[in-house]
């Protein structure tokens, strides 16, 4: 309640990532539009969640161009791998309950419906849900407009 009290209510109850402007965890590496100055959690900062949101898109899109990733399977291995403390099978798994595509369907990461759905899978296998039941973090229009500005569509 102190802690509460002192940052404010928002601060404590949002996911890292979210209150990151970076909802898909993404660690340091390529130098992103956006970034924010790094805050020693090991993980990347954006200055707007759209500039969060953007890249993700883009991380995701270059998986499928760069890595040949074509199944939320793979992309689970990738993003979530079991080096890092995941459980890959379960984050495909939410991925899948999330975009509505079967774990091992061979997808296209630069369309933009598909890149659109699995990033939504990203964010909440990431963050969880911005509350119950199932309301999520982000709006259409802005997940649309990341996709879109990463795409170039």
């Amino acid at each position: 309640v102190l802690i509460a009290s002192i940052l404010g209510a928002e601060a404590v109850l949002k996911p890292a990532g979210i209150r990151r402007n970076n909802p898909g965890n993404l660690r340091p590496g390529p130098a992103w539009d956006g970034l924010a100055a790094d805050d020693g959690s090991g993980y990347s900062s954006f200055i707007t969640a759209a500039k969060g949101l953007r890249a993700a898109s883009i991380n995701l899109k270059n998986y499928g161009l760069n890595d040949g990733i074509r199944t939320l399977t793979q992309v689970a291995n990738r993003w979530a791998p079991a080096n890092d403390n995941n459980t890959p099978a379960q984050y495909a798994n939410t991925l899948s309950t999330v975009s509505g595509l079967a774990v091992d369907a061979n997808i296209d990461l630069s369309d933009k419906d598909t890149n659109k759905a699995v990033l939504r899978g990203i964010i909440v296998a990431e963050n969880g849900y911005a509350s119950f039941p199932d309301i999520e973090w982000y709006s259409d229009a802005e997940i649309d407009s990341a996709v879109s500005n990463a795409l170039g569509s």
